[in-house]
């Protein structure tokens, strides 16, 4: 067993990994869906490690790079371990290699997200030392189901598509930070895939 970068991990070796490890999981992604989901996080392949057995990746832990609300921070993308490798604590072995990694890149954060009943997940981020800072509601839907009309709401608003680059000043408007996921330079990462309304 040898951990080390991603850097040379085929984007097929990387889905077929990601594909068996979530298997089971209740959120499925397409091999398109997979690669528009890394490059809207930001996934840096030379950031993110995983576990090999000779030449097979078993385990891997995804990072993506950039800024979050003004300090540089690492993102965990996807952790998995596949089926018959699970229970010998790969996840935690690949995540403490890459820390001083991401060290020498200038991290100074990082984040993950997790979904709450997924309790094996949890217990290892826990023992990493993880912390739930705030949790989220999860929504989806497909952008063909959008309403995208221009309707007059009264006498004064107009309801329309929108380019948000044109907007430096709609943080402004917040009352609340999105998550890395939905943060303005994620969805920068992929805006042909979003309807912007304003």
């Amino acid at each position: 067993m040898e951990i080390k970068s991603l850097s040379h991990t085929s984007p097929d070796e990387l889905f077929e990994a990601f594909e068996q490890a979530f298997a089971d999981y209740e959120v499925q992604l397409n091999k398109a869906e997979h690669l528009t989901m890394f490059k809207r996080r930001g996934f840096n392949p030379k950031a993110s490690f995983g576990a090999f057995d000779r030449d097979k990746l078993v385990s891997f832990t995804c990072n993506g790079i950039g800024n979050f609300y003004g300090v540089r921070a690492a993102y965990d993308t996807g952790t998995g371990t596949l089926k018959d490798y699970q229970g010998r604590g790969l996840a935690t072995q690949v995540f403490e290699y890459s820390i001083p990694y991401l060290r020498e890149l200038g991290i100074e954060e990082y984040l993950l997200e997790v979904l709450q009943h997924n309790t094996g997940a949890l217990s290892v981020y826990r023992k990493l030392g993880f912390e739930i800072t705030r949790e989220f509601y999860y929504f989806k839907q497909k952008n063909e189901q959008v309403d995208r009309a221009v309707k007059a709401l009264d006498c004064c608003y107009t309801l329309k598509s929108i380019k948000i680059s044109e907007y430096s000043s709609i943080h402004k408007f917040w009352d609340f930070e999105p998550s890395w996921q939905n943060s303005f330079e994620a969805i920068n990462n992929t805006l042909k895939d979003f309807i912007c309304l304003g």
